[in-house]
């Protein structure tokens, strides 16, 4: 788990370019692509940043903010952020967060969901 706050702007864009923080719901529909979980691409010559995702705009947006006070939080997989209290997000996984919002006991919904995705 990454904590924005402990985490440098300039951390964050190298991440993003270097492909190594990604969305899980980014471009789902392209999973067996490379394109799966990027947030969007950057382009060296002319150092601007085009994001994919709304998810991702929001992170972009927000990485201009003094990190200090950021509630960002950044996870390895869904198993990872479902364990640590974290729900699905609303814009990548529709369905899933539909499903959550729906749950009357969110706990019992969490726990089910992680079973779910260890099993895989």
């Amino acid at each position: 788990m990454i904590y924005r706050k402990n985490t440098t702007k300039e951390q964050v864009v190298k991440m993003v370019k270097a492909g190594e923080l990604t969305l899980a719901g980014c471009n789902a529909s392209a999973k067996a692509s490379k394109t799966y979980g990027k947030i969007g691409t950057y382009n060296d010559r002319t150092g601007t940043f085009w994001v994919d995702c709304r998810g991702g705009r929001a992170l972009v947006v927000n990485t201009k903010k003094n990190e200090t006070v950021s509630t960002q939080v950044f996870f390895n997989n869904e198993t990872e952020a479902l364990e640590n209290g974290f729900r699905p997000c609303g814009y990548c996984f529709p369905d899933l967060y539909n499903d959550w919002k729906a749950a009357p006991d969110k706990e019992s919904w969490r726990k089910n969901r992680i079973a779910q995705l260890k099993k895989q």
